[in-house]
């Protein structure tokens, strides 16, 4: 039997944050901490370069903040060189759009160089064929790909279990870092509401606020 929760029986905060229609405050809990983040971009990047797959997909994912669905539609061709530099290109993403995001040379250079390892794992390498293929030689179903960063991450040293998702959060939370822009980190992980994002990050930017506090004598 299916039971459907109207939104008058649920919690009323829950019932407040949806008539809302707004982003809700979230927590720390399930994503990753800033020395995880920096284990996980060493191991993907070695792990990449000796063609291990959990490697390069992780790189995909620190290095583009792509979501489960858009990273399992990649296709070689779609990690490119374009006018204004490296990117890559999202044939799929949320809403049914597609998106180019930039990427850094070092998150290029290990991804062309798992496309130029796929002759040699007998797989094609075509600008059409699948990124990351699955065993019947199609693309990764969205459930395979979260057990492989299951185990990307168990192999990086991490024992704790973390959703795919976190890795997107971790690429906008090092950018924040970096720039201290919020509306970079928006247009980075594409969310059409700014407030998305300050949802995400008025938590994830709590140590360094601490960190300011200390700094500052407060």
């Amino acid at each position: 039997m299916c039971i459907v929760t109207s939104m008058a029986t649920q919690p009323k905060s829950r019932a407040r944050a949806r008539a809302r229609g707004g982003a809700r405050q979230r927590g720390p809990e399930g994503l990753f901490l800033v020395e995880e983040i920096e284990r996980l971009r060493a191991w993907a990047l070695a792990a990449c370069a000796q063609g291990v797959r959990n490697g390069a997909l992780l790189v995909t994912f620190l290095g583009t903040a792509g979501r489960r669905f858009e990273v399992g539609a990649l296709r070689t061709g779609d990690v490119r060189e374009g006018p204004g530099g490296f990117e890559v290109y999202f044939p799929e993403t949320k809403g049914g759009d597609s998106a180019t995001v930039p990427v850094t040379p070092e998150t290029w250079t290990a991804l062309r160089a798992w496309i130029a390892g796929k002759p040699a794992r007998g797989e094609s390498a075509g600008p059409l064929t699948p990124l990351f293929v699955s065993e019947r030689g199609g693309f990764m179903h969205t459930t395979t790909i979260w057990r492989a960063f299951k185990d990307a991450v168990q192999e990086a040293g991490i024992k704790r279990t973390v959703g795919v998702h976190a890795s997107r959060h971790a690429a906008g939370f090092l950018l924040l870092r970096a720039t201290n822009d919020l509306v970079k980190v928006q247009r980075f992980l594409r969310h059409k509401n700014l407030t998305t994002t300050s949802a995400w990050y008025a938590h994830i930017h709590m140590p360094d606020l601490r960190a300011g506090l200390a700094k500052a004598g407060l």
